[in-house]
């Protein structure tokens, strides 16, 4: 029984992590001269394969 409640105890602990790291990385890559924003550049999250490519006004938007 108890072997059962700690099982039970350690699911929901990871099942609250797993879920709980849903977060959305926005931004705009700009020129260093002016602000206006670089359409096509590569954004890529550190250490990870995920990544995606500005828009026409280069702002990008990225799901952690």
């Amino acid at each position: 029984m108890r072997a059962r409640l700690v099982l039970f105890i350690v699911f929901i602990t990871l099942s609250y992590l797993t879920f709980s790291q849903t977060v959305t990385i926005t931004g705009k890559v700009t020129s260093e001269e002016e602000d206006k924003g670089i359409p096509g550049v590569t954004v890529v999250i550190k250490g990870t394969v995920k990544g995606t490519t500005t828009d026409i006004d280069g702002n990008y938007s990225l799901p952690g």
